[in-house]
């Protein structure tokens, strides 16, 4: 299997400690105050693509959203272009001008005068996200979940449509690299208090090795099945789910429909209470802090 190359990067090239799914508040994180434009881009199938913009930003200011696909650095085209190249374009240059393409396929024209990133981050040291991509996978909220075929440790088989009803959680993952396991101690504290209330968790194991994974899975009392086929990114379920990073975390309704993608702790844990019916214990949030941990595309994605 190859291992996917991509990483997630800011457009200032500043390494920004991002927050897992966790049942408690992260500690305040000590950033260096340098010049940012406040985003961060992924690299996607479709292109170089605007992951989050941060509120209050230049970014968010001069209109650019997440999902907007970056085409220019001043003069110069990115696409095709690595998202280091990309990154080293950006830092080097203040102010600057940016060209980008909406979902809808308006293209935006932004001039951006960098600000401190301390500026931008909330009394908890947390980046506030107002715009994001969306979902990481080319499926839609309110599409049809594909179903899915899993296995418990005991042997026992369990259908992701055999949870109608429910609300299910489906985890793409790989135990091999800690970036794609970082979400799964808070989803298991998630799994504890909600499982009895109606809450269920499929993973759905990337790695090549099912041996490997067995251990990871019992050593960690992960209590919920998991889908398995050896092939990575070239999967079935991964392919008909559309994945293209990890890790990602999907909630699909009690309808069988996908609902939402995870953003944050909070977010997510009222999404699953919505879902099942149940009062907000955190209550709602208007403005998202930093995402999961550090995604990494596909390899075999093809970038056009």
């Amino acid at each position: 299997m190859h291992r996917p190359l991509g990483i997630l990067l800011t457009l200032s090239l500043m390494l920004v400690p991002l927050v897992t799914l966790q049942s408690e508040e992260p500690a305040p994180a000590k950033r260096a105050d340098v010049p940012i434009i406040g985003a961060t881009l992924i690299q996607t199938r479709s292109g170089c693509k605007i992951r989050f913009i941060y509120k209050d930003s230049p970014a968010e200011k001069a209109g650019l959203r997440g999902g907007d696909v970056v085409l220019q650095v001043d003069d110069q085209s990115v696409e095709g272009m690595e998202l280091a190249k990309i990154n080293r374009l950006i830092q080097e240059r203040n102010p600057i001008r940016i060209q980008a393409r909406d979902k809808a396929g308006k293209m935006k024209n932004v001039f951006l005068n960098k600000v401190p990133s301390q500026s931008l981050v909330d009394a908890k040291g947390r980046f506030l996200v107002s715009s994001s991509l969306g979902l990481l996978l080319e499926l839609d909220a309110g599409d049809m979940a594909p179903d899915i075929t899993a296995q418990y440790l005991n042997g026992r088989q369990i259908k992701l449509s055999d949870w109608r009803g429910k609300a299910v959680l489906v985890v793409f993952w790989d135990s091999q690299f800690t970036p794609y396991v970082e979400p799964i101690a808070p989803l298991i504290a998630l799994y504890q208090k909600y499982h009895d209330k109606g809450l269920e968790i499929l993973g759905v194991s990337l790695e090549p090795d099912k041996l490997a994974l067995d251990k990871f899975v019992a050593t960690k009392k992960i209590p919920w099945p998991q889908h398995f086929d050896g092939q990575g990114f070239d999967g079935g379920v991964v392919k008909e789910w559309g994945v293209f990073a990890l890790p990602v975390v999907v909630l699909v309704g009690k309808d069988g429909k996908i609902v939402s993608e995870s953003l944050n702790d909070y977010q997510f844990e009222n999404a699953v209470e919505t879902e099942l019916g149940l009062p907000l214990s955190i209550g709602p949030s208007a403005s998202l802090s930093s995402p999961l941990p550090p995604t990494m595309p596909s390899k075999n994605a093809r970038f056009e």
